[in-house]
């Protein structure tokens, strides 16, 4: 359909008009008349009027305020008293109040209720399963339960929360200490996602489960190393550096320096990549004029 609407688009918008034949209606097809603006009814007609709200009760509507304002104690008390009021099991509103409550107790820091609230909506909302479900297990995670794992690997990969799952499942893993299986989890994740989002943390989670497992030791501090490169300005940087710290590390090539410099200057820090880039200048000159000398000393 969308090829059809395309070709239609690219015809319509054409120059030449010598080739074109037009069209009589069909007979008795009479073409519906253009809706006249202004007045109520008409097709293609939009007012203000026509916006109602889902929510309906002054309860329901004080809750969806708060919850928007992100005053999450005032969406909690207005949340709980309308999805109170709700006594019918089958009222559609129910499960939809569920998951609100379980957010604006997530945000509250109770993982507990948050996982109780959310199991219902998991479960009552199916076309939500992948949203809620890394939403449910993030908060039973949060409140040690073991049941948390299975769900994060249920959400679609490709969904809204796919990446953020993913992430989650790689702690999950790691709260088993089950360091084998991190690292495999890992390596695979870096393979699938090598400029991912998560990427380095991924990369400190992997090298820290390498020490852990008491594996390769360089492959850990190239691990942490490279953060250092690729997200110099992130938290996680300062957590490889603290790691590198004591550890007999390569200086960064002139590439690395480059590659540094270049994330620092597109996130605006002008005198950090400034020193990288005449880092990088510095280094190669004396790289070549070593070179020059041992070739023609």
């Amino acid at each position: 359909m969308r090829t059809w609407l395309l070709v239609l688009a690219v015809c319509a918008c054409s120059g030449d008009d010598s080739h074109r034949h037009v069209s009589q209606p069909k007979t008795g097809i009479t073409p519906n008349p253009p809706a006249e603006a202004g007045v109520p009814g008409a097709v293609g007609t939009l007012a203000e009027s026509m916006a109602v709200s889902y929510w309906t009760t002054p309860d329901e509507q004080a809750g969806i305020t708060a919850f928007t304002a992100k005053d999450w104690a005032a969406a909690k008390t207005a949340l709980t008293a309308a999805r109170a009021a709700i006594k019918d099991p089958n009222d559609p509103k129910a499960p939809r109040l569920e998951l609100l409550l379980g957010l604006t107790d997530a945000e509250l820091n109770d993982a507990a209720s948050s996982a109780g609230h959310l199991a219902i909506a998991y479960k009552a909302l199916p076309e939500l399963s992948d949203y809620i479900g890394y939403h449910l297990a993030r908060s039973l995670w949060l409140a040690h339960d073991p049941s948390a794992l299975d769900i994060a690997q249920s959400v679609a990969k490709d969904s809204i929360v796919g990446a953020d799952a993913e992430i989650l499942v790689g702690d999950l893993l790691r709260g088993k200490g089950d360091w084998p299986a991190v690292i495999a989890y890992y390596r695979d994740y870096l393979a699938h996602h090598p400029n991912g989002p998560f990427r380095s943390e991924a990369r400190f989670d992997l090298a820290e489960a390498i020490a852990n497992a008491h594996g390769d030791a360089q492959e850990s501090l190239k691990l942490y190393r490279q953060i250092t490169i690729d997200d110099p300005l992130s938290s996680w940087t300062t957590k490889a550096t603290a790691a590198l710290k004591g550890q007999t590390v390569e200086p960064l090539t002139g590439g690395e320096l480059i590659t540094q410099g270049m994330v620092l200057f597109d996130n605006m820090r002008n005198p950090e990549s400034e020193k990288a880039f005449s880092d990088a200048l510095a280094g190669e000159l004396k790289t070549a004029l070593t070179e020059f000398k041992q070739t023609y000393r």
